[in-house]
């Protein structure tokens, strides 16, 4: 399955359709507007280039918001370095709903 951002700079290939689909309403999913689907990160491939955020309101960072500097979707999220053995979540709106 292949997804991509708005600008169409990123392209999402992910290797099956997530098991569910996560509309997570913490106070960042929310305002980013993902729909998040969970992947191993050997599931997930990149084209393009993406720009990472860390967000500064909570205590404990855990993990990283891509997204495409170019018209600003959210791509994905990824543990911080050194936790690689957590799952990736994939904005699933990137991708055509059929």
């Amino acid at each position: 399955m292949k997804g991509v951002c708005a600008c169409r700079a990123v392209t999402v290939t992910v290797a099956r359709k997530p098991d569910y689909i996560n509309f997570c309403n913490c106070s960042l999913c929310r305002k980013t507007g993902g729909g998040w689907g969970y992947f191993d990160t050997d599931e997930v491939a990149i084209e393009g280039t993406l720009t990472g955020f860390e967000r500064p309101d909570i205590e404990e960072v855990f993990l990283i918001t891509q997204f495409c500097p170019r018209c600003g979707a959210a791509v994905r999220w990824v543990p911080l370095p050194g936790d690689e053995s957590r799952k990736v979540g994939v904005n699933m709106r990137l991708f055509d709903p059929s």
